[in-house]
């Protein structure tokens, strides 16, 4: 369906290559919506749920959410023995087998722009996963972490879809979208909400038991390094909007392979 509609939308003028990103960038904005929106209808019924039941009080198996605004030291109500979310507990496994999936389908890219950086991205991702899930037994963090990742990883494929196929005035709406989104969730609640909350507030205020903690330190050495690609990652975003005013070329060299000595990157040329 995707190297059709590539087709489609460049009038038969993708190559092999493009309809393949192109399609490959569809998935990822299908799965991240999907992974966005499932915590987004889990929570909220179970809120509707806490609200009906205590005639309009939260409890804390839902207060902690959405990371930001939620309290956090819900998050840790009667932690390591914190009460199972079965639809949680699905929506958690399947984001598992996506890291699983995301790291495989890397390793077997070797040689593509930013290789090293996405492995160690995928790694520290299924650190976290398997840490929070497998160790601490402790989904309500890794929810949020979850979230504040796919939320802003469905601008970014919808970016590069576009891209693909040559659309340049959807591609800077999107770019529009990307950054500031970028920004709020990846490097202002993920840090200083998430990371925080349950690395220093958790332990500082007793929310966490010291002698429970072991499992920590891992896991924030994780979420500082996916911190520090995301700083990265925002820089790289940021020279594209510099490139294309300064030359009028929209350019990404965080995803693609050159298909030919003399192609330019991922690159789309403004039409004057």
């Amino acid at each position: 369906v995707g190297r059709w509609l590539a087709r489609v939308i460049t009038r038969g003028r993708a190559t092999q290559q493009q309809q393949q990103r192109f399609s490959a960038q569809l998935w990822k904005v299908l799965y991240h919506s999907w992974a966005t929106a499932a915590p987004l209808v889990i929570m909220h019924r179970g809120q509707a749920r806490d609200l009906a039941a205590t005639g309009g009080a939260l409890t804390p198996a839902t207060k902690w959410w959405p990371p930001g605004v939620g309290d956090p030291q819900a998050m840790f109500d009667h932690y390591p023995f914190v009460p199972q979310n079965t639809p949680l507990n699905v929506y958690y496994l399947v984001q598992l087998g996506w890291s699983m999936h995301s790291l495989f389908v890397t390793l077997l890219q070797a040689g593509r722009g930013g290789y090293l950086t996405m492995v160690v991205h995928h790694m520290a991702t299924l650190l976290l996963v398997s840490g929070s899930y497998f160790v601490q037994n402790n989904m309500r963090l890794g929810t949020e972490v979850f979230f504040v990742h796919d939320v802003c990883d469905v601008p970014v494929s919808v970016t590069r879809m576009l891209l693909d196929v040559g659309l340049t005035t959807p591609t800077a709406v999107s770019y529009l979208v990307l950054m500031p989104t970028w920004f709020v969730f990846r490097l202002v609640l993920f840090p200083f909400c998430v990371i925080r909350n349950v690395s220093v507030r958790a332990l500082r205020e007793g929310w966490v038991a010291w002698d429970e903690a072991h499992g920590w330190v891992p896991l924030t050495a994780g979420m500082l390094v996916l911190v520090v690609l995301h700083v990265r990652w925002f820089v790289e975003l940021f020279n594209m909007a510099l490139t294309f005013i300064r030359s009028g070329v929209i350019a990404d060299s965080t995803e693609r392979v050159p298909e030919t000595q003399n192609e330019v990157t991922c690159v789309t040329r403004h039409e004057e």
